[in-house]
């Protein structure tokens, strides 16, 4: 029961959200300006709520003041009419899925190879790779942990990590 407390709060670890008052507080227009301009993909919620989250690109302008977002279909939204705004980083949350793959990988792994019957072969005198249940559980918990590596980092990159700024 602990071991799925954990992964769900290493799963859901990935999202963040950050509420303010105001469009044009000191605070909200920091937070657009350090996550939004510097990751491509920004989702853009605008009033009234509950409509759709478009794609937008951030329009850096002259005025710290005065930010804009800028459509796919070329629409300039300005920030009064935005209400949620949503940063996804793909490459952090890849990062994240191949650590938390390639550790679950080695922990089932490992598990595998200390459980499984060695062979006739295996248990003999002639063995070359593995003679041992310690030598199953490393070479097992080499490939599930790659396997699990390499999953992790796909599944990490189609979900995606995101920043949430939520304008009330």
């Amino acid at each position: 029961m602990r071991l799925l407390g954990l992964v769900l709060a290493l799963l859901t670890g990935g999202c963040s959200t950050t509420a303010f008052e105001f469009p044009q507080s000191q605070g909200a227009q920091r937070w657009i300006h350090e996550r939004a301009s510097f990751y491509g993909e920004v989702l853009v919620e605008t009033a009234p709520r509950g409509s759709t989250e478009q794609p937008a690109k951030l329009i850096v302008s002259t005025s710290p003041t005065d930010i804009r977002f800028k459509t796919r279909d070329d629409r300039i939204i300005p920030l009064e009419q935005v209400r949620q705004i949503v940063v996804v980083r793909r490459g952090l949350s890849a990062a994240q899925g191949a650590l938390l793959g390639a550790a679950i990988g080695i922990v089932v792994g490992a598990t595998v190879g200390y459980s499984r019957n060695l062979d006739p072969y295996e248990a003999s005198m002639d063995c070359t790779i593995i003679c041992s249940h310690h030598d199953a559980a490393v070479w097992s918990g080499a490939m599930y942990g790659t396997l699990g590596l390499l999953l992790g980092a796909g599944v990490g990159a189609l979900v995606g990590n995101r920043d949430i700024l939520t304008l009330k």
